[in-house]
């Protein structure tokens, strides 16, 4: 979605009249720009946002004919609309798509990137001889939940029937009936107002559909493993040890004598349901994303990074009592692991492989794994499963998140708004997100996901993009890291360089510096980050937000000279957003309360060096308000996204200087990474919805009845 931000609402008669006359001069004007003829690199866009966002297959492919047709004095463009071409045929199954990728050689050969990538395509059109398992047709696609709780972390009991998840990802365990939608709660111990204890992460149901095991963190402030019988909601706790914490869990045995579940260094773990005795199932590897037993409990399948980028996972399998490893699934598309066949005559898993997320399968017959997989389904739309019943109906989470970058421009005095918003880039609509100005005025970084759906790409972006306002043109810099849309992009005072927080490939949380002039870029600090954190803009400076064992927030200060670290604030309120002003003599954060006895959410503003603190702005209210907070250029006001009454987030200006609090005419839905440039009052932001929009789906009928549970 494109985010609510609307027009200025006229508030009378006279009102109405100008904004009826401004839509249909800027309907006009909008009429003439469409008739203007795009450029090769503009339709190319066009052409893939048919194609990997809206799903015209049929659409996409005269529109890259017509690319090829218009541009062919245009090399680079017309080779790669002449491989999407091919990949849109892929897709729908057609004999065009070898004649697509030949042609790609055959008319190109200079264009060496696109001629690579076809004959990747070639080869595995000759290898894969990808045909479905079954006709499409008889197969039955259906939404079975809607809502904030429906998304990867529920589970599916064995049977089908019912939903088990934690509530708002962090309170207690519920379970939900597929068919009616009534919920009830089985645990009753979260603490939702300090959050001192809770439940988190996806479950696992206990073969018999009795019990399910469950991540706690408990009030001694470590992570243990637990399991609830959904009949009686009495728990026990299987397996506790405050060295060697378990943090999330994958599977349980089809015999339910074990566990399968991630160890504190995210080793997968074998834990014994009775007695909770652990073994490290793969030492070594710290990157495993999903795994499950084999229905025998032979064998542990697990999705990994693969060996040139952690979002490209491959498959692999091992066998627990050898410990022998065999890779299954090696494609430089990202592979994820779906589940077993019920039967465990086969894996199910997602790939990318053909620009869109496809489900494929992999048959084990006698003994052996197949060469290769065989298509199931296309165009599933998710890389995760919440599981798979013993009917076989496989269930999944859809996200529909969608997130874009705008500009606007207001008046700073008044707070009316000048022009209305509009987005900065139609490349890849809804994956864009967190931008910030430069120093100058002249540059927009953001992040995108400029490639096909992953599993973690509605989270996070694997592109930064540095785009020149006076003209548009953008640079991309495609980097090998998962690099979370919720923490901001920050510019160095030069303009020269760009800070942010990304994961590596053992999903671990860094600081990273990035030359925008050639996109080189490495570690700020060698000290995993534990979530917000902001940098001074010479990079001297960086400004840690940590939070104790007891749940006490703190935010240090670090001088990456010397490498001492300093508290510099601290709080039991919960920490969000520490952000530095321009001037890098400031530092203005979220507090939201914990407890009952804290009631008020604040923004605090405090000396950078430390020192005493003052709060700009409150809210007594039960519902969190504030949103987002950064600074103006000048470094003397402070600007907030705040929720409003009619459920959009509203921009507001807090001078530092006591005068009072001004309300602007920008809103938008979720609207957030704010950036103004005073000489002219453009805004630059994000906005979109999500979270709300999550479903879950189910494919039933998935498999040839020869594969179903007997």
């Amino acid at each position: 979605m494109d985010g609510n931000t609307g027009g200025v609402m006229g508030r009378n008669l006279m009102g109405r009249k100008s904004v009826t006359v401004g839509v249909i001069v800027a309907a006009i004007v909008l009429g003439w720009a469409f008739q203007a003829p795009d450029d090769a690199k503009t339709q190319l866009e066009k052409a893939k946002y048919l194609m990997e966002t809206r799903g015209d297959l049929k659409g996409a492919i005269k529109a890259f004919q017509k690319i090829i047709m218009d541009f062919p004095k245009e090399r680079a463009t017309a080779a790669e609309a002449q491989l999407s071409l091919g990949i849109c045929y892929e897709k729908l199954g057609g004999q065009e798509a070898r004649e697509a990728f030949e042609k790609v050689i055959a008319d190109y050969p200079e264009q060496t990137k696109a001629v690579k990538a076809a004959r990747e395509k070639l080869a595995v059109l000759q290898a894969d001889r990808i045909s479905p398992v079954k006709d499409e047709s008889s197969m039955r696609l259906r939404q079975v939940w809607a809502g904030v709780d429906a998304n990867s972390l529920a589970a599916i009991s064995p049977d089908g029937k019912y939903f088990a998840y934690s509530k708002n990802a962090c309170e207690d365990m519920y379970i939900r009936n597929v068919e009616t939608g009534e919920t009830r709660q089985i645990t009753h111990e979260a603490d939702t107002k300090k959050y001192s204890e809770f439940a988190c992460f996806t479950p696992a149901w206990s073969p018999d559909g009795t019990q399910i095991a469950y991540c706690w963190f408990n009030k001694t402030g470590f992570w243990e493993m637990r399991a609830v019988d959904v009949r009686t909601s009495q728990f026990r706790i299987i397996y506790s040890d405050k060295e060697n914490q378990v943090d999330a869990i994958y599977d349980w045995s089809r015999d339910g004598k074990f566990i399968l579940a991630r160890g504190k260094a995210n080793h997968p773990l074998l834990v014994s349901v009775e007695g909770g005795a652990v073994k490290i199932l793969l030492e070594g590897r710290s990157n495993v994303r999903h795994a499950k037993f084999s229905p025998d409990r032979t064998f542990v399948v697990f999705d990994h990074a693969g060996e040139k980028a952690i979002w490209e996972k491959d498959i692999s399998i091992v066998e627990i009592s050898s410990g022998r490893k065999t890779a299954l699934v090696k494609h430089p598309a990202d592979d994820s692991l779906l589940g077993w066949t019920p039967d465990g005559s086969s894996i199910l898993f997602a790939s990318n492989r053909s620009g869109t997320v496809d489900l494929f399968s992999l048959v084990l017959n006698k003994g052996k794994w197949q060469d290769q997989p065989q298509l199931v389904k296309s165009e599933i739309g998710s890389s995760e499963s919440v599981g798979i019943s013993s009917q076989g109906t496989l269930f999944y989470p859809v996200d529909n998140r969608a997130t874009d970058v705008f500009s606007a421009k207001i008046d700073v005095k008044t707070g009316k708004m000048i022009s209305p918003p509009r987005k900065i880039s139609l490349s890849y609509e809804g994956k864009n997100d967190s931008p910030k100005l430069s120093p100058d005025g002249t540059h927009v970084a953001y992040l995108s996901n400029r490639g096909p759906q992953t599993a973690m790409s509605k989270v996070s972006a694997n592109t930064i993009v540095v785009q020149t306002l006076a003209s548009g043109k953008e640079t991309e810099y495609k980097l090998p890291l998962f690099i979370p849309t919720f923490y901001d992009l920050i510019w160095s005072a030069d303009n020269r360089q760009l800070f942010f927080i990304g994961h590596d490939a053992e999903r671990k949380l860094y600081l990273y510096r990035m030359e925008v002039n050639t996109g080189a870029y490495a570690k700020l600090i060698e000290e995993v980050v534990k979530g917000s954190s902001c940098v001074s803009s010479d990079g001297k400076d960086v400004f840690l937000l940590s939070v104790s064992p007891t749940w006490r927030s703190s935010i240090q200060r670090q001088s990456l000279a010397g490498g001492t670290k300093e508290t510099i604030f601290t709080d039991p309120a919960m920490l969000f957003r520490p952000t530095l002003s321009p001037d890098d003599k400031r530092l203005v954060f979220l507090a939201r309360p914990r407890s009952a006895e804290q009631t008020i959410e604040k923004i605090v503003l405090m000396p950078a060096e430390g020192g005493s603190s003052r709060i700009l702005l409150e809210n007594s209210g039960s519902n969190s308000v504030f949103y987002h907070i950064d600074w103006t250029p000048d470094s003397q006001n402070v600007l907030l996204s705040k929720f409003g009454s009619d459920e959009n987030h509203h921009l507001w200006i807090m001078p530092l200087d006591g005068s009072p609090v001004r309300e602007t005419e920008l809103k938008a839905k979720r609207l957030r990474s704010l950036s103004l440039r005073a000489e002219d009052g453009l805004v630059i932001y994000a906005a979109g919805e999500f979270s709300s929009n999550n479903q879950i789906w189910a494919i039933e009928n998935l498999l040839p009845k020869k594969t179903a549970a007997k």
